[in-house]
């Protein structure tokens, strides 16, 4: 399995995709869930292992903890996405596919992370996100003064 993936790497990619390539590479394999958490200590950086390292010996074997931890301290914020959404280019060797892929997923990851529930509210993220990113900045200081 460790020849399946890459290792990961915080700056670069989100951590709750990653697990999820992870968890899809293990199935795929048929590596017992049970050493799940071991592959995975190979492929994390030393300050993510360290973090895991903490946890008593019963719950490293639990990988759904171990995620549990991870998601809490490394899952980017909504605010991140919304960077990554607004800022992301097409990769030069990458497909059009591609990217529309990589743009869906931060635009989901984005209004997921706001707790985005129904069109309505899609509707006000959209226009108020808009609104930021027009407005002189006197009038952004006096809405968030408000």
């Amino acid at each position: 399995m460790l020849h399946l993936i890459q290792k990961y790497y915080p700056k670069v990619g989100d951590i709750s995709l990653y697990l999820t390539l992870v968890e899809r590479q293990a199935k795929r394999a048929k590596v017992p869930e049970e050493l799940w958490v071991s592959y995975l200590v190979c492929l994390l950086p030393n300050n993510m292992v360290q973090l895991i390292a903490r946890e008593p010996d019963e719950l490293i074997k639990d990988y759904e903890q171990i995620k549990l931890i991870l998601l809490k301290r490394y899952k980017f914020s909504a605010k991140m996405f919304r960077q990554m959404f607004i800022k992301h280019l097409k990769n030069a060797d990458g497909t059009w596919n591609d990217f529309v892929y990589e743009l869906r997923i931060y635009f989901q990851e984005w209004i997921k992370g706001l707790e985005v529930a129904n069109y309505e509210q899609l509707c006000d993220l959209i226009i108020t996100d808009q609104m930021k990113r027009r407005v002189p900045t006197e009038v952004k200081e006096h809405f968030i003064d408000e």
